[in-house]
C-alpha cells in the first residue's frame, strides 16, 4: 500500500514538473519569438548631391557626392536625408519613397532644378516627404503632390506652363513659406483636402485659384 502511495505521489510530482517546464518552455519560446518580431530601424542615411558630381560616388559625404538628386533618390532608402549643393540640376525628380527628406544645402535662390520643358518638375507620389529650399522651373506643372502628409518649405516654383503647385488627391499637406511667379496658376487644389497652406506669395501669374473640390 505505502508503494503504491509513494508511486502515485511521485507520478504527481513527475506531471507536475512536466508541466512546469512546458509552461516556461513555451513562455521562452513566445519571448523568444517576440523579440525576433520587433527589430530596431536602422539610422537614417545621408546623401549629398552636388554639381558637379558624379553618378558613380557613394554620396555619403561632400567629397564623394553624386551629381543628380535622382540618382540620390535611387540610392536612398525610406527615411533616409538627401542635402543638395547650390547649382543648376537639369533634370525632373519622381519621388517614390516614403518619409524621404531632400533639402538643398542654402536655399532656393541658388538650388535650381530646371526641368527642361517637361510636363512635371517635381511629382511626389510617396507620403510623408519633405522637400524644401529649391526653385524649380520650366516644367508644365512645377511641384505635384499625389500623396499624404508632406510638407513643401521655402521653394520657388516659376515659369510653369500651367500649375506652380499642384494637390491632386493629396490630403494634409503643409505648404509653408513657397513662392509661385510666372506661371499659368499658382497653387490649385483637386480633390484634396486637410491641407494647411500658409506664408505663401503668388507673383506674376495669370490666375490665382483652388478648385472647387479643394479644402484647406
Amino acid at each position: 500500500m505505502g508503494g503504491r502511495i509513494n508511486r502515485i505521489l511521485l507520478t504527481k510530482k513527475f506531471s507536475f514538473l512536466a508541466i512546469s517546464a512546458f509552461m516556461i518552455f513555451s513562455l521562452v519560446s513566445i519571448t523568444s519569438f517576440q523579440a525576433a518580431q520587433v527589430s530596431a530601424s536602422p539610422d537614417p542615411a545621408t546623401y549629398y548631391v552636388k554639381t558637379p558630381g558624379f553618378g558613380s560616388m557613394s554620396g555619403n559625404s561632400w567629397e564623394n557626392a553624386m551629381g543628380t538628386i535622382e540618382n540620390a533618390i535611387s540610392q536612398a532608402l525610406v527615411g533616409d536625408n538627401i542635402i543638395v549643393g547650390d547649382g543648376t540640376y537639369a533634370e525632373n525628380l519622381n519621388i517614390n519613397k516614403e518619409n524621404l527628406t531632400i533639402r538643398s544645402e542654402n536655399g532656393a535662390d541658388v538650388t535650381i532644378i530646371d526641368a527642361g520643358g517637361v510636363n512635371v518638375g517635381v511629382m511626389i507620389v510617396a507620403s510623408g516627404v519633405t522637400f524644401g529650399g529649391f526653385t524649380v522651373e520650366n516644367d508644365n506643372h512645377g511641384i505635384v503632390l499625389n500623396s499624404n502628409n508632406n510638407a513643401l518649405e521655402n521653394n520657388r516654383v516659376e515659369n510653369s506652363k500651367r500649375n506652380g503647385i499642384l494637390l491632386d488627391h493629396s490630403n494634409n499637406n503643409i505648404i509653408d513659406n513657397c513662392i509661385a511667379e510666372n506661371n499659368n496658376y499658382g497653387i490649385t487644389l483637386n480633390s484634396s483636402d486637410n491641407n494647411r497652406i500658409s506664408n505663401n506669395i503668388m507673383n506674376i501669374i495669370t490666375h490665382a485659384r483652388t478648385t472647387a473640390t479643394a479644402s484647406t
